[in-house]
C-alpha cells in the first residue's frame, strides 16, 4: 500500500501539538499562581504594616497613659487575679456593677507568666484591639475588596475611639474584635457553602455575649446578612441548605451560649442590675416626661449629646475618658466620610455586605441611646470598625481615580487627600 509521505509529519506533529496546549496551561497555571503569590505577598505587607502602626501606638507608654487605674480597670486587675486562685469563676460578675468576664481569662493568663502590674493589666486587653485590625481587613476585605480593607483598617488603627479603649483595662475591648471573626467567618461560610465555617461563625457569636453587655446588639446582624444570602438564592435546593446553614449557625451559638444562659436563669436579678441601673427608664429626665411624646424627646436629646460629644468632643465622659474640648472620639472628617460612605451603602442596600453595615448604624447606637450617665461610647463601641468602613469608601474610591492620573498629578492629588486627612484625624 502506498503511504503519501505528507501524512507522516502531521502524524507526528499531533503529540507536539498536546505538549504544547500542556505547557500552555501549565504556564496558565503557574501565572495564576505567581499572581495569587504576588496578591498574598501584598496583602501580607499591608496587614503587617498597620497592626505594627497600631501596636505601637496601643503599647507605647501603656503602663503610665493613661495615667493611674480607672475603677473598672482595677476589677479587671483584681479578679484575674482571683480567677488565678479559684479558676473558673463563672461567665459574669457584679464587678463593676455587673459585666461578662470572657476576657478576664486572658488577662488571668498574662498574669500567671507575666509580672501583674498596670502594663500588664492593660497589654491583655490592648491585645484584643491590636488583633482586631488584621481581623477587620481580613473581614473587609472578603466583603469589599483589598483597598477598602486597607483603608478602613488604617482608620481604625488611628481612631481615637478605639485607640484610647485599647489602652485601658476595660474588657469592651474584645466586643468589635468578636464582631470582625464572626463577619470574617461567616463571609467565607457563605462563599463557600461550608456547614463547617458557619458552625464556626455561630460558635464565635456565642463566646461574644461573654464579651460585653452590649453586645446582643450585634446578634441579629450575622441573620441580616444570611437573610439576604438566603433571598439571593433562586434554586429550591440552595434555599433549603441555606436554611441548614442558617440552623447550624444558631444551634452553634446558642451551645456556647449554654453558661451565660445558666446564669441568666439562676441570677436573673443580679444579671439585670446594671441594666437597669443605666437605664434611661430610671433617669429624673425620664421619670419627668409625661407622655411617649415627652419620652420620645428624651431619647433625641440622649442621641443628640452622644453624636455632639463622638464628632465634638465637648461632652467630657467621666465613664471612658473620653471626648475632652478639642479631642472627640471620631472627628468631623471621619464623621463625613462615613456619611458618604452609607450613603453607597443605601445605593446598594441590596447587596448582603452593605446591608451588614446599614444594620450596624441602625442597631449599635442603641446601647447609649437607652441608658443615662456616662459610658456613652464603650456602650457603642461596637460601631467603630463599621464606622471605619464606611469612612474608607470614599477614600478608596478617590484612591482608585488617582492611581488612573498621570504622574504629576497623582501625587499632587495624593498631598491634597493626605493633609485634610492628617488634619482630621
Amino acid at each position: 500500500m502506498h503511504v503519501d509521505p505528507t501524512i507522516i509529519p502531521a502524524q507526528s506533529a499531533r503529540p507536539t501539538s498536546l505538549a504544547g496546549r500542556a505547557a500552555s496551561a501549565i504556564g496558565f497555571r503557574a501565572h495564576r499562581l505567581a499572581s495569587a503569590a504576588v496578591a498574598a505577598r501584598v496583602d501580607i505587607a499591608i496587614i503587617m504594616s498597620i497592626t505594627l502602626l497600631a501596636a505601637i501606638l496601643r503599647i507605647w507608654h501603656l503602663g503610665t497613659a493613661p495615667l493611674g487605674l480607672h475603677g473598672d480597670e482595677a476589677w479587671t486587675g483584681l479578679d484575674a487575679r482571683r480567677v488565678l486562685r479559684e479558676g473558673w469563676i463563672g461567665p459574669y460578675l457584679m464587678s463593676a456593677v455587673g459585666q461578662p468576664i470572657g476576657p478576664l481569662y486572658f488577662t488571668a493568663l498574662l498574669f500567671k507568666f507575666m509580672p501583674q502590674t498596670t502594663f500588664t493589666l492593660r497589654l491583655s486587653m490592648a491585645l484584643f484591639g491590636i488583633v482586631t485590625i488584621p481581623l477587620a481587613y481580613a473581614a473587609f476585605a472578603t466583603m469589599f475588596n483589598r483597598t477598602v480593607a486597607a483603608f478602613a483598617s488604617l482608620l481604625l488603627a488611628v481612631m481615637m475611639w478605639h485607640l484610647h479603649l485599647s489602652r485601658t483595662g476595660f474588657m469592651v475591648i474584645s466586643w468589635p474584635f468578636v464582631e470582625m471573626a464572626v463577619l470574617l467567618a461567616l463571609w467565607h461560610a457563605m462563599r463557600l457553602r461550608s456547614l463547617a465555617l458557619f458552625l464556626l461563625a455561630g460558635a464565635l457569636t456565642g463566646l461574644g455575649v461573654y464579651s460585653y453587655n452590649a453586645f446582643y446588639l450585634f446578634i441579629p446582624i450575622p441573620f441580616i446578612a444570611m437573610v439576604w444570602t438566603y433571598a439571593a438564592r433562586r434554586s429550591r435546593p440552595w434555599r433549603w441548605r441555606t436554611l441548614l446553614f442558617v440552623a447550624g449557625y444558631a444551634a452553634a451559638g446558642l451551645a456556647i451560649s449554654i453558661p451565660m444562659l445558666l446564669y441568666i436563669k439562676d441570677n436573673p436579678s443580679d444579671y439585670r442590675y446594671h441594666q437597669k441601673l443605666v437605664s434611661i427608664t430610671n433617669s429624673e429626665e425620664w421619670k419627668d416626661a409625661d407622655g411617649p411624646g415627652e419620652h420620645a424627646d428624651v431619647v433625641w436629646k440622649r442621641a443628640k449629646e452622644w453624636t455632639d460629644a463622638l464628632i465634638n468632643g465637648d461632652r467630657i465622659d467621666y465613664g471612658d475618658g473620653l471626648a475632652t474640648n478639642g479631642h472627640p472620639p471620631l472627628g468631623r472628617l471621619i464623621f463625613a466620610l462615613s456619611l458618604v460612605g452609607a450613603a453607597a451603602a443605601l445605593w446598594n442596600w441590596r447587596r448582603a455586605e452593605h446591608a451588614v453595615v446599614l444594620a450596624s448604624l441602625v442597631l449599635l447606637p442603641w446601647g447609649s441611646l437607652l441608658t443615662a450617665g456616662d459610658g456613652l461610647f464603650r456602650r457603642t463601641f461596637g460601631l467603630t470598625p463599621f464606622i471605619a468602613l464606611l469612612a474608607a469608601r470614599p477614600l478608596a474610591w478617590s484612591w482608585d481615580c488617582l492611581l488612573r492620573l498621570p504622574a504629576r498629578r497623582r501625587y499632587l492629588a495624593l498631598l491634597v487627600l493626605i493633609v485634610p486627612a492628617y488634619l482630621g484625624v
